[in-house]
């Protein structure tokens, strides 16, 4: 399904992924999400202590509603959208 996607970067340096996907049929399994990082790193390659567990994406939270015909017109426009963190 294919998924519109903006990214902004928020005033604390993180990011904020707006994304808007519209099945062609509605899934009788539920939804499901997926993130595929690009490469995966080990803190202690990094030197950031001994962990050496690969890691490649850490998500603060994820939100999802069904999201009005206005709102999703927003989204695909690029204009600012309600952000939790501040920015």
């Amino acid at each position: 399904m294919p998924v519109e996607v903006r990214i902004e970067q928020t005033k604390q340096g993180s990011h904020l992924l707006h994304l808007v996907a519209r099945p062609k049929v509605p899934a009788s399994d539920g939804l499901r999400i997926t993130f595929e990082p690009d490469r995966l790193v080990r803190p202690i390659d990094l030197g950031l202590g001994e962990d050496r567990r690969w890691l490649g994406i850490a998500v603060n939270y994820i939100e999802i509603a069904p999201m009005a015909r206005a709102a999703a017109d927003q989204v695909r426009s690029g204009s600012q959208l309600e952000n939790r963190d501040g920015a």
